[in-house]
């Protein structure tokens, strides 16, 4: 008996459309896969960025109060100075040495989602009036 093309095919009908139901399937959950990595690498990225900005207005904190104890020794801080995206705040303690102090700041970004660094600095101001950091302690506060 002589089969026709059409009778050989009959029996695969529909195989192409599962095989690319099939093919559709692993293609979605690899896009979905690499979607996800790319959304927490993202979300790294962006933490790390805040991070930074918050460890610069933290260090931006004790410049600003390094200037101010060379001019004014009396100098014990500052409370809420706002800077770029954030704010810090600056307490400064007088030191056991002469000329030295214990200066405090801390950073905050953002209000909606805050990140925090604080950063502790142990300073002693030579008779000429340069400063000398003798200690040096950030922390990041979530």
């Amino acid at each position: 008996m002589i089969r026709t093309i059409r009778q050989m095919v009959e029996p695969e009908r529909g195989s192409a459309l599962v095989l690319t139901v099939v093919a559709l399937l692993i293609v979605a959950a690899f896009s979905t896969a690499l979607l996800m990595n790319f959304h927490r690498t993202r979300a790294r990225s962006t933490e790390s960025v805040r991070h930074t900005v918050c460890l610069n207005l933290a260090e931006a904190g004790i410049d600003k109060a390094l200037v101010e104890l060379r001019r004014y020794p009396a100098y014990v801080g500052e409370s809420g100075t706002e800077l770029g995206e954030g704010r810090f705040s600056v307490e400064v303690l007088p030191g056991a040495a002469p000329g030295a102090y214990r200066v405090v700041s801390t950073a905050v970004l953002d209000e909606a989602r805050p990140t925090q660094t604080r950063i502790a600095a142990l300073v002693r101001f030579s008779p000429g009036g340069d400063a000398q950091i003798l200690e040096w302690v950030e922390e990041s506060v979530r």
